[in-house]
């Protein structure tokens, strides 16, 4: 398992009012995981355990088999193999070049000068940027959306075995979407295991493999796409949502079309719909 949480609690104040409470599960290798709650419900909380950033008051996060807080040397070794991009990227970048900006992490860990470059390269290929092109430009003219990916690029260098994401598509417009929900799958084709935190359902349901719902610090729900968000309902009087299409499938089973118990995404909404009109042409 890339990453398990043991009986996990923490609080900010050592106080017993728990930000995250007995939070137990294990994410397997080259899946994608979605994690989804109404704010304050512990999401944030976790990711920043999930590379030591903080550590948990009680229980345990192991990544590969490793308690990641069991020494100082353990910490520092997780920086490397459990990588965040956060919600604004612009909080990452202080350098005053592309190039600069993702050579500071392999820089700093003091990686070859010709194995940086070729990581560079490799980073910036897969994110979809020219070399040439972009490694001389400044991190801050850059577009929402390729600032997205230059976050990934910094991330992809130190090539980890996990990348946490919160919230990745925020902001963007539907192509820059599409190009984000692409680089991920490709991301994940690879091996690289992904963590999303999003409050966007469409992108979730689309995307992850599995998906744990955090409710006031602790896992409500978890299970497939489909096992979750058969559960309108019940996301509903959590202040969460489903995915519109899954709405929209929903409204019209109430309005007498016959549809699958959950849909998830546009094509399998597509076909529903085709199929209930095929159904009605032959009676």
């Amino acid at each position: 398992m890339s990453l398990v949480f043991d009986n996990v609690s923490y609080s900010y104040e050592n106080d017993g009012d728990f930000a995250v409470k007995d939070v137990s599960f294990a994410l397997q290798d080259g899946k994608l995981l979605g994690i989804i709650g109404h704010t304050g419900s512990g999401k944030s909380t976790m990711t920043k355990m999930m590379n030591a950033l903080i550590s948990p008051t009680t229980g345990k996060v192991f990544v590969d088999g490793e308690d990641i807080n069991a020494s100082k040397e353990a910490k520092r070794q997780v920086k490397s193999k459990v990588a965040l991009v956060f919600q604004y990227p612009d909080y990452q970048f202080f350098s005053s070049t592309v190039f600069e900006d993702i050579a500071f992490g392999p820089r700093n860990m003091g990686v070859p000068e010709d194995e940086m470059m070729r990581r560079i390269e490799k980073a910036m290929h897969k994110v979809g940027f020219d070399f040439d092109e972009i490694s001389q430009r400044s991190p801050f003219e850059l577009s929402g959306g390729q600032k997205r990916r230059l976050a990934i690029a910094e991330a992809l260098v130190m090539k980890p075995k996990i990348m946490v994401l919160d919230e990745p598509m925020a902001g963007l417009d539907p192509r820059g979407r599409a190009a984000l929900a692409k680089l991920l799958r490709s991301l994940r084709d690879d091996g690289v295991t992904l963590i999303l935190v999003s409050h966007n359902m469409e992108d979730i349901a689309e995307l992850s493999d599995e998906i744990l719902v955090m409710k006031d610090g602790s896992i409500c729900m978890q299970g497939t796409p489909r096992e979750i968000f058969v559960h309108a309902e019940e996301l509903r009087e959590i202040n969460l949502g489903i995915p519109i299409e899954t709405r929209f499938a929903n409204w019209l089973s109430e309005a007498g079309m016959p549809m699958p118990e959950c849909v998830i995404g546009l094509e399998e909404l597509v076909e529903a719909i085709a199929s209930a009109f095929k159904e009605r042409a032959h009676e």
